[in-house]
């Protein structure tokens, strides 16, 4: 480990090099958590885009279906309230995430701030 970075946390937490080095596991950890939900987080944003460019097909299938067969625009109704349902899904797991995540590791948000 490089002992300038060790320095550099001790002193922003104000303690010893020997109790960051002690400390150290528990920081890796808090990063592997770290990352995983900020990756978690990326894939619902990303899945949640997918699902509005869907929600946008459906929705001109269904207002535009008057002059077309009833079927399709029960079916793209069908599709939108399905789609709707995974998109509030999605919002409230995001909220969560967002809200609960710095709490679950605030060393490694309080060294995002500092050690760049």
């Amino acid at each position: 480990m490089n002992t300038d970075i060790l320095s550099k946390i001790a002193d922003l937490l104000k303690v010893s090099v020997e109790k960051v080095i002690e400390l150290y596991p528990q920081l890796r950890t808090e990063a592997v958590f770290y990352s995983l939900t900020q990756n978690i987080l990326g894939g619902l944003l990303g899945l949640a885009t997918i699902i509005i460019f869907f929600m946008f097909i459906d929705f001109m299938n269904y207002s535009m279906s008057s002059s077309w067969d009833e079927s399709v625009k029960k079916d793209a109704g069908k599709r939108l309230k399905v789609l709707t349902k995974f998109l509030v899904f999605i919002g409230v797991l995001t909220l969560i995430i967002l809200v609960v995540s710095p709490f679950l590791y605030p060393d490694i948000v309080f060294f995002q701030q500092f050690i760049k």
